[in-house]
């Protein structure tokens, strides 16, 4: 029997392309719905219980591999259950977190507002844990087993993942090419909003991340960097189509689910 796989979506670290990625190698591939962000309120509170995931599982022949934002670490250890997440330097998530609430949610309010507000501080701490403390999430990757990619190494990560879900038989043929997509970088004047917000502000962001900085800073010493050039990434046959078929198959066939299942 194949064992499934969770990924646990931290919000503003290359989630995007990673859920492509994974579109492109199951078919099925379960994408949650994220918990609809009010402003002033806690979002991490909220989650996709695991009895409505493991329903899920349940109703959706051939599904093995789910992720999303509203995702967590469940109670219980499941033998066969495996989970990954990806994390990014804490300044730039940070960020970049506010760049995509102001630019593509909508939300107007100024960085120092940002700063001010609790709910975005140590965010990946708080995504793996549910507390603003570094060392709780060390021990709930190193009780589940969890394997920690970064963003800043991605390509090697990505290459870990592949043997990671051949050797807990969840994918024997994983292919981690990809396309990048979602990426504010890209921007020609992306750049330069980031150094002038880093100029100004380093030191409050910094003191506002400073159990993620310590958690990404485990994660580097577990996710060693590559020696040497990498090989070249080979991506699944008919990318793209897969890709569709799987964001097709989310509007069909999982979002009814989670509405049946009262999520939301």
């Amino acid at each position: 029997m194949s064992s499934k796989i969770i990924f646990l979506h931290i919000e503003k670290a290359a989630g995007s392309t990673i859920h492509d990625i994974m579109y492109a190698n199951f078919l099925p591939y379960y994408v949650a719905s994220p918990v609809k962000y009010v402003k002033g309120e806690d979002n991490q509170s909220t989650y996709l219980e695991s009895k409505i995931l493991n329903g899920i599982f349940d109703k959706v022949p051939g599904l093995r591999a789910a992720g999303g934002h509203s995702l967590r670490c469940y109670n219980g250890n499941d033998a066969d259950v495996f989970y990954f997440a990806f994390l990014r330097d804490p300044v730039s998530r940070y960020i970049s977190h506010y760049f995509y609430q102001k630019e593509v949610m909508g939300i107007e309010r100024t960085f120092e507002e940002f700063l001010d507000d609790p709910t975005f501080s140590n965010f990946m701490c708080r995504k793996l844990s549910s507390q603003a403390d570094a060392g709780l999430a060390i021990r709930y990757i190193q009780e589940k087993a969890i394997l920690l990619c970064l963003v800043e190494r991605f390509d090697e990560s990505l290459l870990r993942l592949a043997q990671f879900l051949a050797e807990k038989n969840v994918h024997g043929r994983f292919k981690p090419g990809y396309e990048v997509v979602n990426s504010r970088s890209s921007r020609k004047d992306g750049k330069a909003e980031v150094d002038a917000i880093k100029l100004q502000y380093l030191d409050r962001i910094v003191a506002n991340n400073n159990e993620d900085i310590k958690l990404y800073e485990f994660a580097k010493a577990t996710c060693p960097e590559g020696n040497g050039s990498l090989p070249a990434l080979e991506k699944q046959s008919f990318y793209r189509l897969r890709v569709k078929l799987g964001k097709l198959l989310r509007r069909v066939v999982f979002v009814p689910l989670e509405k049946r299942a009262g999520f939301q």
